[in-house]
């Protein structure tokens, strides 16, 4: 393949990431923990952001036990933004959780 029709395909690939990401509105609740069950099953996943507007259901322990034992032996970077959260203490456990 030629490099056009790769600047083509990845341009086409944030095209649509930016237009889905468009599309999301807030929910009520923040279930972490399903969302982490569903990316974590990816096998070429090498990067993971998570963007978040409230503290987790969850609490710190449960997260942070989940995510140690799907990561273990992967070279995952992990990215958190967290906004509007009223519980600054949350936000510190949350983020040690997914960048464990």
């Amino acid at each position: 393949m030629d490099l056009n029709y790769w600047i083509f395909r990845r341009t086409f690939w944030l095209h649509e990431a930016r237009q889905w990401i468009q599309q999301l509105e807030p929910g009520q609740g923040c279930n972490l923990l399903k969302v982490l069950k569903h990316v974590l099953t990816m096998k070429d996943l090498n990067s993971l952001v998570v963007i978040v507007g409230s503290c987790p259901d969850q609490t710190f322990e449960i997260l942070s036990d989940y995510a140690q034992q799907h990561m273990l032996g992967r070279k995952l970077q992990t990215h958190a933004v967290t906004y509007d959260c009223s519980n600054p203490a949350s936000l510190v456990q949350y983020t040690k959780s997914i960048q464990r």
